[in-house]
C-alpha cells in the first residue's frame, strides 16, 4: 500500500520510528506503537460506542415496527416511523458508521507500517530495497516467484542482519542504516510460525483466539437481548479462521501485533461500554430492560388474544346460524300446520 495512501502511512511511520528510537527493539516498539495508536483512535472509539448505545436503545421499538409492518421495509409509512424513532433517540445511521469509516484507512495504515518497516521505519526507497534484494541473491534466495515488492520486509531485515558486513562492503545499504533488533522474548520476529515443538506454533492460535474474543465480547455487550443477525454469527467464527490461516503465512512479529492489538480492543470495548452506560440517565438505563424476550412475550400474548377473539366470534357466528336454522324450521313447521 503506497501512493495516495502514503498521506496516512508516512505520518504513522513517524510514530513507529519514534517508538523504535525509544526502546531499540522491534518487538517492544510494536507493542508501544499499538498502544499509542489505540489511544489516538480512542475519541473515534468513544463516538462509535455512543452511536451503538443509541442504536441498542432504539432496537426494541425498531423490532416492534418491523413486526407491525411484517418486514415490509419499503412501505413509506414504515420508513417515516423509522425516521421518527431515529430522531427521538438522537441516532443517525450515517453518523454511527462515520467513526468506523474514518478508522478503516488508519487501521490499514497501521498494518502496512508493521509489515513494511524498511519503507516506513527506515525510510528506504523502493530502489534501495530492490538493490538489497538483488544483493542478497534475489529469487535464488527468496523463491522463484518472489520479488522485492512481495518479499516480507521482516524476512528481508533478518537476511540483512545475517549479511550486514557484506552488504555494507558492497555499498548497498544506506549510510545511516543500523541493524533492526528483531529478537523479542527469545523469538526472531522475522521468522514464520512453524508446526514444530516450540512456542511459535501456538502464536497463530493465540491470534485467532484473541480475534474471536474481540467479536464475542463486542456482540455480548451490544446484543442487549436482541436476536443477532445470522451474518454476525458467521463473522464470529470466520474472522478467527482467517486469522489462524494467515498466522502461519505471515511473520511472528505480525502475530504478536495482532494478539496485543486484539487485547487492547477487548479492554477498550469493555471499559467504554461500562463508562458510557453509567453516564446515561437512569430512565434510559431502565428503558433498556425492555429486551427482545419481553417483546416476543408481548407479541405472543397479543396473538393469543387475537386467536381467542376469533374463536369467540366463530362460536357466536355458529350459534347465530344454529339459532337461525332453528327459527326457520319452527316457522316452516307452523306454516305446514296452518295449511292442514
Amino acid at each position: 500500500m503506497g501512493g495516495i495512501f502514503d498521506i496516512i502511512n508516512v505520518p504513522i511511520g513517524y510514530i513507529l520510528r519514534g517508538c523504535y528510537a525509544l526502546v531499540d527493539n522491534y518487538g517492544i516498539a510494536i507493542l508501544l506503537f499499538a498502544l499509542i495508536t489505540r489511544l489516538l483512535l480512542l475519541p473515534l472509539g468513544i463516538k462509535s460506542e455512543k452511536g451503538r448505545r443509541k442504536m441498542m436503545k432504539a432496537q426494541p421499538r425498531i423490532q416492534q415496527l418491523q413486526q407491525k409492518y411484517k418486514g415490509n421495509t419499503r412501505d413509506p409509512r414504515y420508513q417515516e416511523e423509522m425516521q421518527k424513532i431515529y430522531s427521538e433517540e438522537g441516532y443517525s445511521p450515517m453518523a454511527g458508521c462515520l467513526p468506523q469509516l474514518i478508522q478503516l484507512p488508519i487501521i490499514l495504515s497501521l498494518w502496512t507500517n508493521i509489515r513494511s518497516p524498511l519503507t516506513y521505519l527506515c525510510d528506504m526507497s523502493a530502489a534501495t530495497i530492490e538493490r538489497i534484494f538483488n544483493a542478497l541473491g534475489g529469487t535464488a534466495t527468496f523463491g522463484e516467484n518472489v520479488t522485492y515488492t512481495t518479499v516480507p520486509q521482516l524476512t528481508l531485515i533478518q537476511k540483512i542482519s545475517e549479511n550486514y558486513t557484506e552488504l555494507q562492503a558492497q555499498g548497498v545499504l544506506p549510510e545511516n542504516y543500523q541493524n533492526i533488533n528483531l529478537n523479542f522474548l527469545g523469538l526472531n520476529l522475522g521468522d514464520t510460525p512453524q508446526f514444530a515443538w516450540n512456542i511459535t506454533v501456538i502464536l497463530p492460535f493465540l491470534a485467532a483466539l484473541s480475534s474471536f474474543l474481540v467479536s464475542f465480547v463486542s456482540q455480548k455487550i451490544n446484543q442487549n437481548g436482541t436476536k443477532q443477525a445470522p451474518g454476525m454469527n458467521a463473522m464470529l467464527y470466520l474472522m478467527p479462521l482467517i486469522t489462524l490461516f494467515l498466522g502461519y503465512t505471515f511473520q511472528i512479529g505480525i502475530c504478536i501485533y495482532w494478539i496485543f492489538t486484539n487485547i487492547l480492543m477487548i479492554i477498550q470495548t469493555v471499559v467504554l461500554a461500562k463508562v458510557i452506560r453509567e453516564k446515561e440517565p437512569e430512565p434510559v438505563v431502565k428503558e433498556k430492560k425492555l429486551n427482545y424476550n419481553q417483546i416476543e412475550k408481548q407479541r405472543r400474548l397479543e396473538e393469543e388474544k387475537e386467536r381467542e377473539k376469533a374463536e369467540i366470534e366463530r362460536k357466536e357466528k355458529a350459534e347465530a346460524e344454529k339459532k337461525g336454522k332453528s327459527v326457520k324450521k319452527k316457522k316452516t313447521g307452523s306454516a305446514k300446520e296452518k295449511e292442514e
